[in-house]
């Protein structure tokens, strides 16, 4: 009777680290923002050992988007989201039981393109001088060949 509770007990353990070595886990991870500040890029990533599908995105708690479709271990996608400006909380489910949620603050303020200082109009010698010394030397090189090949007049 002994001898069975212990296997019992040991079988147990194995059953119970075998289902925590297949538990579905994803990591959420804000990778940062597009060209204006609502715009928000996400990656997830399968950091688990089983096959994660349908991953359900939240945002303040409502759905937002969802993404159907089979992420292997060691895999991930990416995807982006238009936030108003404020603090977000975005969570990412799966029907495994997969979960992580990470918070963004979008920005109300807007940035500003950086400023290029319009270019100064150029001389004509400088926007042309490369083609003016091309020019030349074509010249000089059609002048030495001609003085190469032609013919020497006959004395009289």
């Amino acid at each position: 009777m002994k001898a069975h509770t212990i296997t019992i007990v040991f079988f147990s353990f194995f059953l119970i680290s075998m289902v925590f070595a297949q538990e579905a886990k994803i990591k959420l991870r804000q990778t940062g923002f597009g060209k204006i500040p609502k715009e928000v890029h996400f990656t997830v990533h399968n950091i688990g050992e089983t096959l994660i599908t349908n991953v359900t995105i939240f945002v303040d708690g409502n759905v937002s988007k969802m993404i159907k479709g089979i992420t292997s271990p060691g895999k991930g996608f990416a995807f982006f989201l238009y936030l108003d400006p404020g603090e977000h909380l975005i969570e990412v489910k799966t029907p495994e039981g997969a979960y992580d949620s990470v918070r963004v603050t979008v920005s109300s303020i807007q940035e500003k393109p950086p400023y290029i200082p319009p270019e100064e109009p150029k001389s004509f010698l400088e926007e042309y001088l490369m083609l003016i010394g091309l020019a030349a030397l074509i010249v000089i090189i059609v002048i030495i060949a001609w003085l190469l090949t032609r013919k020497p007049r006959l004395k009289v």
